[in-house]
């Protein structure tokens, strides 16, 4: 870890001291937090080199100064400040670890901090036992790796005799801080649980560490094909179970949950793409790397905007202010993959690298191309979930929750717009991000190809182009081309129409639509009543995560077995006691004797 990333550290840490001074020095607090976050984002941008590490930096620091400035009214400021100062403390140190120590420390202590925002106690508790579930495969797979080399240097583990079982361990680690299928029950109840800046935290940078810690493995070496087999089965789950639940989910903080499980679904997808084209085709390897890191910033980016777009609110149709409203609808807009936002040129690239697999000479192409299929069903369910949300959560008329009318305070307004700039400016000109990409592709996948070109009319290094022959699309002609269409459809009917006359819809009599964010979903509920074990009731519907119910049920099944055990083991009788005092003296002896 260089010093000067030492430093941020050590200056986060105080930062997060500085909060627990005074009852009312949480703002001061958040407000020190984003402009180290903003000094961070211009050191690393103007005087470090493109890497990994510092690709994720760069990504982070813009969330990261976003929430701090959405934060500043926040209610609970004193503890939420010290854990959100703490927490990126954390993740940087994380981030530039070259050590397993120092990467272990990093992320305990992210776990914990996250897990003291949650106010109720279920959710907490269902977030730190698969936190910890996720430290202890991570621990494990260090071991095996230091026990194999000797060294806690992490690069020098790629000599390991027992690669693939470092690999192994630690991806699964990984994707349970990933939220991936299996592992994802705690992602929904967390996030409706906690503030919207630890909800908003949690979607974005949380889960970005599991994909950093991926491709930090992925740079020090390749696993087996088969470990591929497993990421392009469990991603692809993922993806089609996340945008499925997405879709009928009823609260809006709890949507965006599943939206965050189906985006790492995808970034799975690719990342095992990349490990069955690492041994057959370069290009397609660097490609895929490129598109998942392009999809890991438009993902954080707008989860984080729509998430504290939304606020704290966890029902369906609030009042929100025009600036609230808008910024919700680019992150949902972008999140449903609309063009010009970020989302349509990440699930293109996606989609372009997994059916560009076909190509491969190996017979798991199938798969992928298979996986591809699946990962472009997700996108278009997807659209159904963030359609939900822009029309009644942030273009609806309501109740009285979220964020308010009008007068939304300024910090607040300040974070969205920013937030809402960075997902434009990657909507338009994605060749910027890719550009700075470059290097860490090149670290990770040994290719230094660039993927941007020129076409006809369009200049060079505006066009991305996925392959050789295969496929390109430029996401600034296309924007150019959205925006001069809409203003010409907009001149047509601005000066030339005359006399519109704008009636509310008839409704038997009724002042508004009855048209509920629950009928919107009931058809995707009704036709896979198995997926969603749908019942109808006399006085309504009810539907369920089936893996949930797993888990409750087997740890209702479990408690009982260790209740029963209990009794059985003392159940008070004093001959049994005395038997049990025997045996331990007769193996003590025998052990003696051994």
């Amino acid at each position: 870890m260089t010093s000067s990333v030492m430093y941020f550290v050590v200056a986060y840490l105080l930062i997060a001291l500085i909060s627990l001074v005074h009852e009312k020095a949480y703002k001061l607090s958040f407000l020190l937090a984003s402009v180290v976050s903003a000094i961070l984002l211009a050191r690393v941008l103007l005087y470090f080199e493109p890497s990994l590490s510092s690709y994720f930096t760069v990504l982070s620091a813009v969330v990261w100064f976003c929430i701090g400035v959405c934060s500043l009214n926040i209610k609970q400021g004193r503890k939420l400040a010290f854990l959100f100062s703490l927490s990126l403390a954390s993740m940087l140190l994380l981030m530039w670890a070259r050590d397993a120590l120092t990467f272990l420390v990093g992320w305990e202590v992210m776990t914990i901090a996250s897990y003291l925002s949650i106010p109720d106690e279920r959710p907490a508790y269902a977030f730190l036992a698969f936190g910890e579930l996720s430290a202890l495969l991570i621990t494990a797979g260090f071991a095996v790796g230091v026990a194999t080399t000797g060294s806690f240097v992490m690069e020098s583990w790629a000599y390991s005799a027992y690669w693939w079982l470092v690999f192994l361990l630690c991806a699964l680690g990984f994707a349970v801080k990933m939220e991936i299928w299996p592992f994802h029950i705690w992602a929904p109840p967390a996030y409706s649980s906690a503030p919207s800046s630890f909800s908003a935290l949690m979607a974005s940078c949380l889960t970005l560490m599991g994909v950093y810690g991926i491709l930090r493995l992925l740079s020090i070496a390749t696993p087996p094909e088969w470990v591929a087999v497993l990421m392009l089965v469990l991603g692809a789950v993922t993806a089609v179970y996340g945008a499925l639940h997405a879709a009928t989910s009823e609260r809006t903080k709890e949507l965006p949950a599943y939206s965050t499980i189906e985006n790492d679904g995808v970034i799975l997808v690719l990342l095992g793409a990349y490990v069955v084209a690492a041994t057959h085709s370069k290009v397609l390897a660097a490609f895929a790397i490129t598109a998942a890191l392009f999809y890991v910033f438009f993902h954080s980016t707008s989860k984080a905007l729509l998430l504290l777009a939304t606020g704290d609110s966890n029902r369906f149709s609030p009042r929100f202010s025009t600036i609230v409203s808008l910024a919700g609808c680019i992150a949902a807009f972008s999140l449903a993959a609309i063009p010009p936002m970020p989302g349509f040129a990440a699930e293109w690239m996606a989609l372009e690298t997994l059916f560009q697999s076909f190509d491969l000479h190996t017979p798991i192409k199938l798969l992928v191309v298979l996986t591809g299929a699946l990962v472009a069903l997700a996108a278009g369910i997807s659209a159904i979930s963030m359609s939900k949300m822009a029309v009644y959560v942030f273009t609806g008329e309501g109740g009285e929750e979220g964020r308010g009318s009008e007068n939304t305070d300024y910090a607040l307004k300040v974070g969205l717009i920013t937030l809402s700039s960075a997902v434009v400016f990657a909507g338009v000109v994605p060749q910027e991000i890719l550009s700075y990409v470059t290097q860490p592709v090149f670290e990770v996948s040994g290719v230094k190809e660039s993927f941007l070109g020129g076409l006809l009319m369009i200049p060079k290094g505006m066009l991305i182009i996925s392959g050789k022959g295969f496929g390109c699309i430029s996401p600034t002609v296309l924007a150019v081309f959205i925006a001069a269409i809409s203003l010409a459809v907009f001149a047509v009917f601005r000066f030339t129409i005359r006399g519109v006359r704008f009636e509310e819809p008839w409704n038997g009599g009724e002042g508004s639509e009855n048209y509920t964010p629950e009928a919107y979903s009931m058809i995707l509920r009704l036709t896979l009543k198995s997926f969603y074990r749908t019942r109808e009731l006399i006085c309504g519907v009810i539907w369920c995560d089936f893996v949930e119910t797993f888990y409750v049920r087997t740890t209702k099944l479990f408690s009982k077995l260790c209740d029963s055990f209990r009794v059985a083991l003392m159940n008070g009788s004093v001959g049994l006691y005395v038997l049990y005092m025997l045996v331990a003296v007769l193996a003590l002896l025998i052990y003696a004797l051994l």
